[in-house]
């Protein structure tokens, strides 16, 4: 397994907290001084797209019971309410390019400081922030989900004083599920991170230094979410913060077991109060999270591929290579650490015998290689962990090994010439 933690244990909160004032984490490097002088701040403000999907009517209900105003959400309005010809967008997919161009344009317009989004059924969610120089930034999914990460296990520490008293009353926090009836904190409480095997390997390593378990699963909710029953089931001290798979899905609660994009929507703007609050941007905190625990960069893509058995050739032949990347005396070329998820070889996952899945490490790089169940894609997820102070040049240095693998990947596993496949 990749998880730098041994052991893998589960549990669950609920929704998170409806007031807006959890603690800083011990990467936050804010001042006193920033702090007082930005409590006057008005708070952010919010344009929101439901992508024509159901969105609107939910979140502007749980919106206020998080502690937020009305003024402050501000409705894409040729997005707001369900419309299944989808008229303004290309593909209703918050992660498609161009998907956010209306509301990045209408916050732009309004001098707004976020863009939340929802997929049509709300149960997915992303965000993008301005900065400083007027330009936005989008998170990838792997990003929100390090940044849920610490914001979670911050209000389950409770690090900051100013959450005590005040989310006692809402059990449906990380921060109230870590009290007894008589408030007094239960340090034998555990915290819980899950996420697919094809999400970043950050949360991994931000578990383990935070002491939390962490676990990996297949794809899908429906593994993640079971996996954290089960678990809580066998050790009622094991607290779920959160579950996370890279395609934008985030389960910020225990008790209500699968993604939610509107909870997570909710949680985005308390925390982008708070570190407002503070005279720091979400994108300052993921900075300082990066600096401590590494540059987690990724490179995904696919291959179109209609034709089943032409997949399934193409997987069979890599295990006949002995998973090469490479001529068998090329070093490079070695696959380490080969997880056969299909085949149940060194995986601790359930065999996936209709499904195909193989995960490696080269050159250092996580590489997992997957067979679309929906769609006709084979799919590959790469990432590499860059270390050091220089942000820009961490990542450089990683898109360069990233971009190496990937050549690697398409010239001896998906032979494009041979098998036929269009790169998507």
């Amino acid at each position: 397994t990749f998880s730098p933690t041994p052991t893998t244990q589960n549990t669950a909160i609920s929704t998170v907290s409806p007031l807006p004032t959890p603690p800083p984490s011990s990467s936050s490097a804010s001042s006193s001084s920033n702090e007082t002088n930005n409590e006057c701040l008005p708070p952010a403000r919010f344009v929101y797209t439901a992508m024509h999907g159901v969105g609107w009517d939910l979140i502007s209900k749980l919106w206020s019971r998080f502690g937020l105003t009305s003024e402050t959400l501000l409705p894409v309005a040729s997005q707001q309410f369900p419309d299944h010809n989808f008229p303004t967008v290309v593909f209703p997919n918050p992660e498609e390019k161009g998907a956010l161009d209306l509301s990045i344009k209408y916050a732009t317009d309004i001098n707004a400081d976020y863009v939340i989004a929802n997929d049509p059924d709300a149960d997915r969610f992303t965000a993008a922030e301005k900065q400083a120089d007027g330009t936005w930034k989008l998170f990838s999914g792997d990003q929100l989900g390090i940044l849920f990460a610490d914001w979670q296990f911050m209000c389950f520490t409770k690090t900051d004083n100013q959450i005590k008293g005040k989310r006692k009353h809402n059990q449906t926090c990380a921060a109230a599920e870590n009290e007894d009836e008589n408030g007094e904190n239960q340090d034998s409480r555990v915290g819980l991170f899950i996420t697919s095997v094809v999400s970043s390997r950050m949360l991994s390593k931000f578990a383990q230094a935070r002491h939390c378990q962490y676990r990996d699963t297949l794809t899908g909710f429906k593994y993640m979410a079971n996996e954290s029953i089960s678990v809580r089931n066998g050790h009622p001290n094991y607290v779920h913060l959160l579950a996370y798979e890279e395609a934008i899905g985030y389960q910020l609660s225990g008790s209500v077991p699968d993604k939610d994009g509107v909870s997570a929507a909710c949680v985005w703007a308390e925390m982008a109060n708070y570190y407002r609050k503070k005279g720091l941007r979400i994108a300052d905190q993921l900075l300082s999270l990066q600096k401590e625990l590494g540059h987690f960069v990724t490179n995904n893509g696919y291959f179109i591929c209609k034709d089943p058995s032409i997949t399934e050739a193409m997987f069979n032949e890599f295990r006949h290579n002995k998973y090469m990347l490479g001529n068998d005396d090329d070093d490079n070329g070695k696959c380490l650490d080969v997880r056969d998820v299909t085949l149940g070889i060194g995986s601790d996952l359930p065999p996936t015998p209709n499904a195909q899945m193989i995960q490696f490490r080269i050159l250092d790089v996580i590489v997992t290689l997957r067979a679309s169940g929906t769609e006709p894609k084979i799919k590959y997820y790469t990432e590499y962990a860059a270390i050091g102070p220089d942000a820009a040049m961490a990542e450089m240095n990683a898109r360069k090994i990233l971009g190496k693998v990937e050549q690697l990947i398409i010239k001896w596993f998906y032979q494009p010439e041979k098998f036929g496949v269009v790169k998507g």
